[in-house]
Order: structure tokens, then C-alpha cells, then sequence
């Protein structure tokens, strides 16, 4: 096991050493933090996990939250965390980005669900998801699909970026909420866009779209909605 005394929080999560400091609004349930090489997950009762893959160990720390909860709980996610895919988030999770997570060269997605998960009360805040331009076919966000309800969903204070494919797609929720959410640089080749809305119901909130392969913003099947998209 790496020598992490330097580099890793106490169990309290009083401080972390990065690059970029990051202090959540409320204690995080698990805290997750790359040196470069690998990737830790650190619980209050200690090490949750730590690997070489990013994505797993993220998906760990998620994973850890309780089971069969009715509340939020929160991983955050803090500095630069690279190589990341497959993510995906339960109902009532909150994952809170301190930093820049790439998603990795084969990674379909950094974050989302399937379509017949039906979840509720998930949050997204705060930092950059990359959608690392290489991948001809991952985006940043991938939730929903044909089939499911999902409710009550939030992206708050985030930046989507360089994906090659559409940089946050969302199927099927009803009470979406972007607060200050930016997009640009993706769905290169005109054949994506930098945000696709399908048969969502009641979506609030502010988004800027800029630099687009495509549409800035793709919406169909979708109504009771108050959005404000402005493309920079």
C-alpha cells in the first residue's frame, strides 16, 4: 500500500493536500483523491478503496453510501481524477467535483444511469467534467434512456467540456434543475450536440452553450419548462 500519510485526509476530512483546495459545505460522507498514479476512496471509518482505475474506485466510494437509504449522501471528489467511465450514481447521491475529472479512452460515460433504474434525488456540483476529445464515443453525462422515470435531478455550478460525443444527455426526469451549468466544445463533427434533453418534464434552471459540433441544445419530447440557454 502507498505511503499516504502526506497526501491523504484525516477521518475527519479536516484538510486534504492538492492542488486545488477544496473545502465541502458539509462533511462528505467518502473522499476520493488521485496522487497521480492511483486513485483513493477514504471513508470516516478509513481506507473504502484504491486502485490504478479510477472509475472503479469512484464507484466504490458510491457504492459504499447506505444501502437502502432514503436521505443524501455525498462523495466528493477533489483535485484532478483522470481515466474515469462507467459511473454509476443511485438514488440519493450527491457527488460533489472539487476539481477536473477526465473521462477515460474507452470510458462511455463519466457519470449516469440506465433507463429503467428510476432514480431520484441526484446531484451533481461544482468543478469540470472533460469529456477528453479523443473518445469517438463517451460523453461527460449519460442518464435515462427509452424507458424509466427518474425525479428530481441537479446539476449545480459545473462545466462540461471536449466531449466527441454529446457532452451531458439526459432521458426521462421530471424536476430537472441546471443551476449555472456551462457547455462547450462538444459533439464535434455536427453529428452530437453540447446538451441533449429527451421526454424530460418540468426542467428550471440556467445553462450557457457555446462551441458546438452540433446543436448548442437538442430538446425534444420535453415540456413544463422554464430554461434559460444562452449561447456564449
Amino acid at each position: 500500500m502507498a505511503d499516504r500519510s502526506a497526501a491523504a485526509p484525516s477521518k475527519t476530512f479536516g484538510s486534504v493536500e492538492t492542488d486545488n483546495l477544496y473545502t465541502p459545505s458539509r462533511v462528505p460522507d467518502v473522499l476520493v483523491w488521485s496522487d497521480g498514479s492511483k486513485t483513493f476512496a477514504d471513508g470516516t471509518d478509513g481506507l473504502v478503496s484504491e486502485g490504478s482505475d479510477s472509475g472503479a474506485v469512484i464507484q466504490d466510494a458510491i457504492d459504499s453510501l447506505t444501502s437502502g437509504r432514503t436521505w443524501q449522501e455525498t462523495v466528493a471528489i477533489v483535485g484532478h481524477v483522470t481515466g474515469v467511465g462507467g459511473v454509476t450514481l443511485p438514488s440519493h447521491t450527491h457527488v460533489s467535483v472539487g476539481g477536473t475529472i477526465r473521462l477515460a479512452s474507452d470510458g462511455s460515460r463519466i457519470f449516469g444511469w440506465d433507463g429503467g433504474d428510476n432514480i431520484t434525488n441526484v446531484t451533481i456540483s461544482g468543478g469540470t467534467l472533460d469529456g477528453n476529445a479523443s473518445n469517438a464515443s463517451g460523453g461527460a453525462i449519460s442518464a435515462g434512456g427509452s424507458t424509466g422515470e427518474h425525479t428530481n435531478v441537479r446539476l449545480n455550478n459545473l462545466t462540461v467540456r471536449n466531449s466527441e460525443n454529446t457532452g451531458i444527455s439526459i432521458s426521462g426526469v421530471k424536476n430537472l434543475i441546471f443551476n449555472s451549468v456551462q457547455v462547450h466544445n462538444c459533439g464535434a463533427g455536427g453529428k452530437q450536440h453540447n446538451i441533449y434533453l429527451r421526454r424530460v418534464r418540468e426542467p428550471r434552471g440556467t445553462i450557457v452553450t457555446r462551441d458546438s459540433g452540433g446543436d448548442g441544445a437538442k430538446i425534444t419530447g420535453t415540456n413544463d419548462g422554464h430554461i434559460w440557454i444562452t449561447a456564449a
